[in-house]
């Protein structure tokens, strides 16, 4: 247990300075895309790549699956399962490439000339930055097994590295897009492809030098394909209804409102993207273990990690949410200078709907571990769906697009509530255990700390100094909750012992 857990701390360090250089390089670029490409073509390219989310909600499921499994038998210790595992995926990945395309190449001259609300001009271009997403997604596709390897042997410094070279690559892309002689929506989707070919090569080239499970077999036993797919088939449906209410809402918009809202959109998904990777930072290291006990029959083990995977989640989290929350305005300022409209209160949303995020993800991740995704994923696509329907019927009325997004909000917090009751049959998690150990702590970090932030906003100025200042003070207050009270006995003197040991160094 004691090497597992350092383990999780080393991974958690990799992916940590993973999501460092990430976020850097991400903010960096959104800002240059958004002055090079201008407010409309930044909304196309965001509209045009929802449609493309869309479709990939399907190999995001099938993910998940491979990993699940790997996880499941690499934690049993049997190397042969595993293989047929990755050898079975890479032929269903296949298949699905196949399906891809046909659906993509299929839809995507109506979608982009008949369907969206897109400036005459700019059709042309729009419709090849569709075709070059495509197929960015099919590549992405047929890489899928090899990074599931990665993810479930917990190699996250591999994963780290890669994705740091990809920063870099984003970073080439920029500097390209700045000097482009010629259309320079066309040129950034263009880049994009190149950028994922090379990217996806890395993971199959490292994992099947390093990993005897990467080597193909044609494995003729049914029973693992149906056990892939069945999994899948649900999971596909609870993704479609997250992805539905992320991509297919930025769609309604274009319909309602156009591309200026799209590109506000654009933003602040780009914003909470960011802080949604912080959370899966943590998430990624703890998915191997949280399956490995359950493979293993360790519930008991499994409830305590999964608890203090909410805690980590949340604490972490809060610590940058609640000065980025309350300083939203000069932030985008100083991020962008001018922005589009509604901008701000999409980012404030996104960030409450990250926080709700912070608890959903460790149940998403033991539902995955149980297995059982029937009734969670019909239940998770319902409130999805139930709340985009209802963002539409809004919109007809004619109220503002920020609507929507207070919906997926209220859809995110019901899965929540499902999800623990759900885990209860399972003796994994029960309500009452969930509130005395979750819930409450939360609270009770979250007031104080928010009383405080607010007072200090109003006595630091808003320049640059100030807002340092209003940071260091929000952190120092937030850090001192959380250690207080939202921190064990244990946990306390852990902490406690590091810093001794820092210091005495």
């Amino acid at each position: 247990m004691d090497s597992s857990k350092k383990r999780m701390a080393k991974n958690s360090i990799a992916l940590f300075i993973r999501m460092g250089i990430i976020v850097v390089v991400s903010l960096y670029a959104s800002r240059v895309m958004l002055q090079q490409l201008g407010v409309s073509d930044f909304g196309i390219y965001n509209v045009v790549g929802g449609l493309m989310a869309m479709l990939a909600f399907m190999n995001a499921s099938l993910s998940q699956g491979v990993q699940r499994f790997l996880n499941f038998y690499i934690g049993k210790k049997d190397d042969q399962m595993a293989n047929k595992i990755f050898s079975s995926s890479c032929v269903i990945q296949l298949a699905f490439v196949v399906i891809l395309l046909i659906i993509g190449e299929s839809l995507g001259y109506w979608f982009i000339y008949d369907f969206l609300n897109i400036p005459s001009d700019r059709v042309s271009a729009a419709f090849w930055v569709y075709q070059f997403s495509l197929f960015s997604l099919v590549i992405g596709v047929l890489q899928v097994p090899y990074m599931a390897l990665i993810l479930s042997h917990e190699d996250m410094y591999i994963y780290t590295y890669i994705s740091i070279v990809e920063a870099f690559f984003k970073l080439g892309v920029v500097y390209l897009l700045s000097i482009s002689p010629i259309d320079k929506l066309i040129t950034y989707g263009l880049l994009f492809l190149v950028t994922t070919i090379l990217i996806n090569l890395l993971y199959v080239i490292f994992s099947s030098r390093r990993y005897t499970e990467s080597h193909f077999l044609l494995n003729r036993d049914v029973s693992v394909y149906k056990s892939l797919l069945t999994f899948s088939g649900w999971n596909i449906m609870g993704t479609s209804s997250n992805l539905m209410t992320v991509q297919g809402v930025n769609i309604v918009l274009n319909l309602f409102f156009g591309t200026a809202i799209n590109a506000a959109r654009g933003i602040a998904v780009q914003v909470s993207t960011q802080l949604d990777n912080m959370i899966n930072n943590v998430q990624v290291a703890m998915n191997p273990q949280i399956v490995k006990h359950y493979s293993m029959g360790e519930i008991a083990g499994m409830t305590h990690l999964l608890i203090n995977n909410f805690k980590w989640n949340f604490f972490l989290f809060w610590l940058l949410a609640l000065p980025l929350f309350i300083k939203i305005d000069y932030v985008l300022s100083l991020w962008l200078g001018v922005y589009p409209d509604y901008t701000t209160i999409f980012v404030s949303i996104g960030i409450v709907r990250c926080l709700l995020k912070c608890i959903e993800r460790p149940l998403i991740s033991s539902l995955f571990a149980v297995g059982k995704m029937k009734y969670p994923n019909i239940m998770s696509s319902s409130f999805m769906l139930v709340s985009l329907a209802l963002a539409y019927v809004l919109f007809k009325m004619g109220y503002p697009p920020y609507c929507a997004f207070l919906l997926d909000l209220f859809a995110i917090l019901a899965n929540i509530i499902y999800s623990v009751f759900f885990l209860r049959k399972y003796k994994i998690l029960f309500f009452r255990l969930f509130l005395r150990k979750v819930a409450y702590p939360i609270l009770l970090i979250m007031i104080p700390s928010a009383m405080m932030a607010y007072c200090f906003n109003h006595v630091f100025q808003n320049n640059f100094v100030g807002f340092v200042l209003f940071g260091f003070s929000t952190l120092i207050v937030s850090g001192i909750c959380v250690y207080m009270i939202g921190l064990s006995a244990s946990n306390r003197k852990l902490v406690k012992d590091k810093i001794g040991l820092l210091i005495k160094r």
